[in-house]
């Protein structure tokens, strides 16, 4: 599977910025020190955001305040991270000499935030939704299948898709009552044929047109029908989606879990298969790729266990 997202070094106004040149040396060191490629990226993204934030900030220069606001945008649980790349920049300030000391000796130490498991759902339980009469065993498929949000589920429409090439388009800013993907953002990414299979299968036999939703509505519990809704409205609301989710999970038996739990599971289920973190961060839609690590992907005792046991290791 490809992905398609914003490269988060493509705004390069940072390469303008007055500490521009220490961090360019600071990142040829990493190279020289060994670093790997992608983890020189992460540390390069981490203190782009420092430099386009301060772009007139010299190196010696540098406040506490400064630092502290950036890190203050950066989410709760990748704070830890962010804080170890900074430390490895103004580390290297010091070194060479662009200044008398580490800034972030200084800096308020950052709580490291250890992610709760989540409850996902098994492959038993995924089967027996996928397997749910149609159109609900299709629409599951289309939910585990893509990790997509629930406001980014309840906003899907047919136009969204391109099924002869098989690729999707997650878009339609907002979110809440309106859906959509997080920040107004758009993405791209390419299908499991399975999804396209069953966005196929609604398109014929729901007979949906190019502007109607994938998801459905129940007025008064009856009729069922779908919405292209003349008052310009981007999403099925959220009501009529917990009403769908929560029915359909009874019909396969399933324990209840709530609606992220589906992405919650994809995202597991794809690093189990051997699927890179770097385009599950993409298909996702995050914009660091520390949020995928820290609240996406879990590790288990077993899996430990397992990836030793590739190693040669013996209890």
């Amino acid at each position: 599977m490809t992905a398609y997202a914003a490269d988060p070094l493509k705004d390069s106004r940072h390469r303008d910025a007055a500490s521009a040149r220490a961090a360019a040396d600071w990142l040829d060191a990493l190279d020289v020190e060994g670093k790997a490629a992608r983890s020189i990226l992460n540390y390069e993204t981490t203190v782009a955001r420092l430099l386009r934030d301060f772009p007139n900030t010299e190196p010696q220069d540098w406040t506490v305040g400064e630092v502290v606001q950036v890190l203050r945008e950066v989410p709760p649980a990748s704070r830890a991270i962010s804080a170890s790349h900074l430390n490895s920049f103004f580390g290297y300030l010091k070194k060479a000499r662009y200044r008398p000391d580490n800034l972030m000796d200084d800096v308020p130490k950052a709580k490291r935030v250890r992610p709760k498991i989540p409850d996902v759902f098994t492959e038993t339980e995924v089967a027996a939704l996928v397997a749910l009469p149609a159109p609900d065993g299709w629409l599951h498929e289309v939910l585990f299948g893509t990790g997509i949000r629930q406001g980014e589920a309840r906003s899907l429409r047919m136009r969204h898709f391109n099924l002869a090439k098989g690729y999707v388009t997650i878009r339609e800013g907002g979110t809440g009552q309106t859906g959509g993907t997080k920040g107004g953002k758009e993405r791209m990414f390419e299908l499991h044929p399975d999804v396209v299979t069953a966005v196929a299968n609604l398109e014929q036999y729901e007979r949906l047109d190019r502007d109607d939703f994938l998801w459905y509505m129940r007025p008064g519990g009856t009729e069922t029908r779908r919405h292209r809704f003349a008052d310009g409205r981007k999403a099925i609301a959220a009501g009529p989606f917990y009403s769908w989710w929560t029915r359909t999970l009874k019909a396969a038996e399933v324990t209840y879990r709530r609606p992220h739990m589906s992405r919650h599971s994809f995202a597991t289920m794809w690093r189990q298969r051997g699927g890179r973190v770097e385009t599950l961060k993409e298909v996702l839609g995050h914009d660091h790729i520390e949020t995928t690590l820290q609240m996406y992907v879990h590790v288990t005792a077993g899996d430990i266990a397992e990836d030793m046991a590739l190693m040669g290791w013996r209890a």
